[in-house]
C-alpha cells in the first residue's frame, strides 16, 4: 500500500467510527457531562464557579465551555458531536506522535487500536472532563522539541483536570529514565508554574482551596471500588495490554 493509501485507510477508519457513534444512539446517554455543560452555560451567562456554585475541579473546563456557549448555541446534540470529533482528533494526534518515532504503519496501527479500544468506543460521545484534557496532553507530547508549547500544553491539561499531572509526571520520569536529563529542568519548571497558578487561584478565588483541592482529599475513599474500576478497565481493554507484551517476544 502506498503512502497515500495508508492515509486514505486511516481517513476511512475515522468515517466509520463517526458513523458507528451516530448509529449507537449516543444522544440518549446519561453521564456527568450534562452537569458540566450546564455549568458552562451559566458561566457564559455571567456566574462564576467556586464563588456562585460548587465545582470540584480546576477552572479551565468551565472557562472553555463558557467561551464556547458565548459563540455557539447550548445544544445537546452539537456537544455530543463535538465530543466525538475531539476523540477522533486525539486519535490523529496519537498517530502523529507514534509516526514520528516508529513510522507510518505503526502510527496508523496505534491510532486505530486506540480509537476502537472498548473504553474509548463506548465513551467517545461523553465529555467527562478528559477528552479535551487529553487533546492538550497529546499536543504537548507532539511538541517535544518545542519546550514552550509543550510546557504550556501540559499546564493547560493539568488545569483542565488534575488527573493529567500524573501523566505529565510519568512522561518526565520516563525521559529521565532513558537518560534525557534535560527533562529534569523542564519538570521543575512545570512544577513551579503549576504551583504558582494554583497558589494564585487559592488566594484570589473564593472557596477554590475547599472545592477543588480539599474536597478530593477529605471525601471517603473505597479501595475495593478503585480496584474493581482498574480491573474492569484492564479486562475490557485487554488487547491494549497484551499487544505490547506480544511485541516484546519479537523485539
Amino acid at each position: 500500500m502506498s503512502f497515500k493509501g495508508y492515509r486514505l485507510f486511516l481517513a476511512v477508519n475515522f468515517v466509520i467510527f463517526f458513523a458507528v457513534q451516530l448509529y449507537s444512539g449516543f444522544t440518549y446517554s446519561i453521564s456527568d457531562e450534562h452537569v458540566y455543560f450546564y455549568m458552562g452555560n451559566i458561566v457564559a451567562g455571567g456566574l462564576l464557579p467556586y464563588r456562585d456554585f460548587f465545582y470540584a475541579h480546576p477552572p479551565l473546563q468551565l472557562v472553555l465551555y463558557g467561551l464556547l456557549f458565548r459563540i455557539a448555541p447550548y445544544n445537546f446534540i452539537f456537544l455530543k458531536l463535538l465530543s466525538i470529533g475531539l476523540t477522533i482528533v486525539n486519535s490523529i494526534l496519537l498517530y502523529l506522535i507514534v509516526r514520528k518515532d516508529f513510522g507510518e504503519k505503526v502510527g496508523i496501527l496505534a491510532s486505530i487500536i486506540a480509537l476502537w479500544t472498548p473504553t474509548i468506543l463506548f465513551n467517545a460521545s461523553f465529555e467527562y472532563g478528559l477528552t479535551i484534557g487529553m487533546s492538550l496532553f497529546l499536543f504537548g507530547l507532539l511538541n517535544e522539541n518545542r519546550g514552550f508549547w509543550q510546557g504550556l500544553s501540559f499546564l493547560a491539561s493539568s488545569m483542565y483536570r488534575y488527573h493529567f499531572i500524573f501523566l505529565v509526571a510519568g512522561y518526565y520520569a520516563y525521559k529521565v529514565a532513558v537518560k534525557d536529563y534535560d527533562f529534569i529542568r523542564k519538570g521543575i519548571w512545570f512544577l513551579n508554574f503549576l504551583l504558582a497558578i494554583n497558589l494564585t487561584l487559592i488566594f484570589i478565588v473564593p472557596n477554590y482551596l475547599d472545592y477543588a483541592i480539599l474536597y478530593h482529599i477529605n471525601k471517603p475513599h473505597v479501595p475495593m471500588q478503585t480496584f474493581e474500576t482498574l480491573s474492569t478497565i484492564i479486562k475490557i481493554n485487554y488487547l491494549v495490554f497484551i499487544l505490547p507484551l506480544v511485541l516484546l517476544l519479537f523485539y
